[in-house]
């Protein structure tokens, strides 16, 4: 489906790829995680996020997850994370991702040569990335792994392009994102990436969000949203405080932390791939108890 800036609203989550036993992407399960997503109050989904783990996927197996989410999506919009090291090939898997079906593309910072990223490079990169790609693009900002961050003002350059239409910032830099909704143009989206500023972001004007907690509470994160939406501030203000240990303690434990609350939750969410370690059994009793704690599993 096509998109624009105006269609990033609401909840969109970064959709984890399942392994096998052996290693391998479990398409079945992957597939299963949709067909549950498919009541929640979401937006859309967001493929080979960071925690859908596209560093450690083989090209082929990143077109089969890309595939499967769009096929799964039922009408929903997909937006396809297809940022590699370099614009040539970066240009190669948005063009594919497109023929695949995804309705958008967006890049992650280049940052292997981190010291040459400057904001040239970077807008360079992203302009360039748009001319080629046959559907629209998003810059991607987790400076946390990157080490390259995306400005508000490379926001406010990169807008100027008609086919980049918008931004998902991860930093979890409530101010640096508020500066990015007013240097954005009207219609342009921000998506908010962090999972612990979710209220305060849409409190300052970001219309939508891409968070990992909606892997495993999409329905919780859909209708916190909608409070928002609707400014019944102190009835999201209050679900977010429920649901603040659960997040803080997942987020801490990252990838694996998301997957194991998928599992806790009746999802699929298994094993991380390798090197990235599975949760310690500490770990997974300090996440139940706060699921627990937050009334969402009774075990």
């Amino acid at each position: 489906m096509a998109i624009d800036g105006t269609t990033l609203t609401g909840i969109f989550p970064p959709v984890t790829t399942p392994f096998a036993d052996d290693g391998a992407v479990d398409l079945a399960g992957l597939r299963r995680n949709m067909q549950g997503y498919a009541a929640a109050p979401l937006a859309g989904y967001v493929a080979l996020g960071s925690n859908g783990e596209f560093p450690h996927l083989s090209r082929a197996e990143k077109e089969r997850v890309i595939a499967a989410v769009v096929e799964e999506a039922a009408g929903r919009p997909v937006l396809a994370q297809v940022g590699e090291s370099g614009l040539r090939e970066t240009v190669a898997l948005a063009q594919r991702a497109a023929e695949l079906g995804a309705s958008a593309v967006m890049a992650v910072t280049p940052h292997y040569y981190r010291a040459a990223m400057t904001e040239a490079a970077l807008a360079d990169f992203y302009d360039g990335l748009a001319d080629e790609s046959p559907v629209p693009v998003l810059l991607y900002s987790i400076p946390q792994n990157t080490g390259v961050p995306v400005s508000p003002s490379l926001v406010e350059r990169c807008a100027a392009h008609p086919r980049i239409i918008g931004v998902k910032d991860s930093s979890g830099n409530l101010g640096q994102l508020a500066e990015m909704v007013e240097r954005a143009p009207e219609g342009w989206g921000v998506l908010n990436g962090s999972s612990s500023t979710m209220v305060a972001s849409f409190a300052v004007g970001a219309p939508g969000a891409v968070l990992a907690a909606a892997d495993f509470l999409p329905f919780e994160v859909g209708e916190l949203w909608a409070l928002c939406r609707d400014g019944a501030w102190d009835r999201a203000r209050e679900a977010e405080r429920r649901l603040r240990p659960v997040l803080r303690t997942a987020s801490r434990m990252g990838v694996a932390g998301v997957k194991l609350a998928m599992d806790l939750m009746g999802y699929r969410g298994g094993l991380p791939r390798r090197p990235v370690q599975p949760v310690p059994v500490a770990g997974r009793d300090e996440l139940v108890g706060a699921l627990r704690a937050a009334g969402l599993i009774r075990f």
